[in-house]
């Protein structure tokens, strides 16, 4: 198998576990969560839900907006990442789900050219911590 066939396979499976319910439980009142995969194309984000491609209005008209407002917060959200993303790449989705009130956001790597997945990252705390360059501006 190639590696290409084996990273599919892996999503696949880590999908039908997290839709199951088996890696974190979900509760009845819990909404079914949005599993984006991300991968860079040129200088172009592709983003795909349910086996679909699609553009970033895609993504926000066709699945984001169209969880409640009021749910929003509690309902998941799974990015899994190939590893050949930058880290703007990634802070801009983040910045747009901030701004959607989703709350519940998990990150995910895979290394597509090994077909591996790595376990769930996290950004930090979502406030601003001031700092300088010039030490000397706190004398």
């Amino acid at each position: 198998m190639t590696s290409k066939i084996i990273c599919r396979l892996i999503i696949i499976v880590f999908v039908l576990l997290l839709s199951c319910g088996i890696l974190a439980p979900v509760s009845s009142t819990t909404l079914k969560p949005i599993v984006i995969v991300v991968e860079p194309k040129g200088k172009k984000m592709i983003y795909k839900v349910d086996g679909r491609q699609l553009t970033a209005d895609q993504l926000v008209d066709d699945h984001l907006k169209r969880v409640p407002h009021a749910q929003r917060s509690k309902n998941r959200i799974i990015i899994i990442a190939s590893t050949e993303n930058t880290i703007d790449n990634i802070m801009l989705l983040r910045n747009l789900l901030d701004k959607m009130d989703f709350d519940n956001v998990r990150y995910y790597a895979f290394v597509k050219e090994y077909g591996i997945m790595m376990e769930e990252f996290k950004f930090g705390i979502h406030t601003s911590i001031p700092f300088t360059t010039n030490p000397d501006a706190f004398e």
